[in-house]
Parts: C-alpha cells; structure tokens; sequence
C-alpha cells in the first residue's frame, strides 16, 4: 500500500493509496496518485460526496488543479483515522461540468 506524508502546510496531511490500483489508474487515466494528492493542496477546489464504498464509508470528490496551473482533474477519495489519512481510490481529468464548477468556484473565492 502506497503511504505519504506531504508537506502542504502547517498540518502535514497523510495520503494512502493501494499501489495497484495506482499502477491501474496511472495506465488508464496517466495521472500517478502521488502527483493527484496536490489537488488536495489547491486553494479553490470543489469538493462533494459522492458515494457509499465497501462497509458504508463516504466517498468524497474533490476537483481542483496539480501545481497550480496544471491540468484540472477530479479525485476520489475517503478518509480514513479519524479524518487524519486521506485515502485516494482513484484520479482521472475532470469532466467538462467538473471543470465549469471548479472555474466558477475559484472565480467567487478570488
């Protein structure tokens, strides 16, 4: 199981992914887990639940940019320890109305 700990501020938040579900998402959608938890670093992301997974745990769906100026993409994710481990199930290039509501949310927080 693929486990960081990225420094994007005063709280060092952790990510934890499976590594081959890594290795599946890179090959189907070419973005590495380990660059997609930069989006959680994006100060005007949209951010939604989206979903039940396995055993009831609430999938959240958050859209925002790697590295600032980046391409935009959407992120699955569920938390995990009490909210201190963000656990990244998958990461793709977001979809046309995705983008428009990250356009339209980073444009009301400016």
């Amino acid at each position: 199981m693929g486990h960081e700990v990225a420094h994007m501020g005063a709280e060092e938040p952790e990510f934890e992914w499976d590594d081959g579900k890594a290795a599946e998402n890179l090959n189907k959608h070419g973005i590495a887990f380990h660059e997609a938890k930069e989006v959680f670093g994006d100060p005007h992301p949209t951010d939604a639940p989206v979903k039940l997974g396995k055993g009831g745990e609430i999938r959240r769906r958050r859209t925002g940019r790697i590295k600032g100026a980046g391409p935009t993409i959407t992120v699955i994710y569920t938390m995990r320890n009490d909210g201190r481990t963000t656990r990244i199930i998958s990461a793709r290039p977001a979809k046309r109305k995705e983008r428009s509501e990250y356009d339209n949310n980073k444009m009301q927080t400016w």
